[in-house]
């Protein structure tokens, strides 16, 4: 990621930090062909916040890109230990990206389900954003459904506040997780499956 793009990524993980408070905690990790966890963590305070923003002014293109390993690190990043310990908190990854994924594993099929494998085991949902006009459609789209999320495309800087505090405002309407319907046929009738 370069260019305008790299500005567009900044500036919305920015605006995400923006609407966050400080009873909420927040990561950031960046990736190309190497990853790094660039604030781990931590109660978003306005130091976090502050700390962030000088952290992503020093981020600069680099080469390819890891997005399946980018991705996962940033999943790890905002884990809690234990399932018991996150308390009722919901965790969503903002993965933010301008490519596709040319670097580890960039089977979509397998990414999406590893997106489904983590929201059920981790508590862990997935919503993806799409930086520019070439970015892999039909890895993000996927990903985010599998991941419990949304997909959006940001193609201009002016739709960043909005689109995140559209997301963030559905995921504070959350009243119940892991809600699972038992359905009961009456004798003589049968049910398929769907969906899972």
């Amino acid at each position: 990621m370069q260019g305008s793009k790299l500005e567009t990524a900044k500036k919305a993980a920015i605006a995400i930090l923006g609407t966050l408070e400080e009873r909420d905690t927040a990561s950031i990790t960046v990736f190309d062909t190497e990853i790094d966890l660039l604030l781990g963590n931590a109660a978003v305070t306005a130091g976090h916040k502050e700390r962030a923003r000088s952290l992503l002014s020093e981020v600069e293109a680099r080469s390819s890109t890891a997005l399946h390993e980018g991705w996962l690190t940033g999943c790890k990043s905002v884990a809690s230990d234990t399932p018991e310990s996150c308390n009722g908190r919901l965790s969503r990854c903002f993965f933010l990206t301008d490519g596709m994924a040319n670097q580890g594993e960039t089977d979509q099929e397998q990414i999406a389900a590893e997106a489904a494998d983590i929201r059920s085991k981790a508590g862990i949902g997935t919503s993806t954003f799409g930086i520019g006009a070439d970015y892999n459609e039909g890895l993000l789209g996927p990903m985010a459904v599998a991941g419990g999320g949304q997909f959006h495309h940001l193609r201009h800087e002016e739709v960043i506040v909005n689109t995140f505090s559209g997301e963030l405002g559905e995921m504070l309407k959350a009243a119940v997780r892991e809600v699972k319907l038992e359905i009961e046929p009456a004798e003589g009738m049968d049910a398929d499956l769907i969906s899972e």
